[in-house]
């Protein structure tokens, strides 16, 4: 009886050590990924995700491996929201950030960075850990000027809502008998961003297309300066302006102008 109950504790502890042994190593596989072997590790992926569906270490993974750029910030933002306390979260997060970044959103961007230096303070993105990766600035309180300044954001940054404000015109107060019913022809739309290259204004306009959210580039002045004005949906009432620009608000943290088209 006492060398079964020894045998019975000897093959549980080799069960858990195989269980163990077969937990994925997502650290090995990220650097594959890193090193151009994608082909090797998507042939592993399927399997992955079928043994560990909720591991956020294969989700990461599955997101790294995916081409489509919107689909991919969909899916490490997805991590950063379900499994914040995850070693992966920051990851993700950064992930988040880039992609901001590299299509324009600045704004967007920004909001992603401070969000990363909040809740997680030492991740490698923000204590420096990371040699391979840049390092977010903290700004000196110290003035700057044009030898140490180093910007965290390029020159051509600027926000999606630039300095355009939407056109009032004051008019006299007519009498009431020139006062004349709104046109019913009368539309409005959303400005989201503002830019100083049609390069960047189209990336935007691209991002919204993708998410179903048509939009269009329009050329503005404003002084000697050329801009190209991004607007996204055509409503018939403010109201059903301000209820889109809500929710584009709570989606992508982005912050709009209510204008008249």
């Amino acid at each position: 009886m006492k060398h079964l109950l020894v045998s019975v504790i000897v093959g549980g502890m080799v069960t858990l050590s195989v269980a163990f042994a077969q937990q994925p190593t997502i650290e090995q596989y990220v650097a594959m990924v890193e090193s151009g072997q994608q082909d090797a590790v998507r042939e592993q992926l399927p399997e992955l995700l079928q043994k560990y569906p909720n591991d956020p270490g294969v989700l990461y993974l599955q997101a790294l491996l995916t081409t489509d750029g919107a689909e991919a910030v969909r899916q490490y933002q997805k991590i950063v929201d379900t499994y914040p306390n995850s070693v992966w979260a920051d990851d993700a997060l950064y992930k988040v950030y880039k992609f901001y970044y590299a299509i324009g959103l600045y704004r967007t961007a920004e909001l992603k960075l401070d969000q990363l230096r909040t809740n997680y303070p030492n991740s490698k993105y923000i204590s420096g850990r990371a040699s391979s990766e840049p390092v977010a600035e903290e700004k000196s309180s110290e003035p700057e000027t044009k030898e140490t300044r180093e910007p965290t954001l390029p020159a051509e940054q600027a926000p999606p809502i630039e300095q355009l404000p939407a056109p009032v015109t004051p008019a006299p107060i007519p009498r009431p008998a020139e006062v004349e019913p709104a046109s019913p022809l009368q539309r409005y739309t959303l400005q989201v961003g503002a830019y100083s290259t049609a390069a960047n204004a189209n990336r935007q306009k691209s991002f919204f297309d993708y998410h179903n959210h048509p939009a269009e580039v329009v050329t503005k002045m404003s002084g000697t300066r050329e801009l190209f004005v991004v607007y996204v949906g055509n409503f018939a009432t403010e109201d059903a302006a301000r209820r889109t620009g809500e929710e584009l608000k709570r989606s992508y943290s982005i912050e709009y102008l209510i204008v008249k088209r």
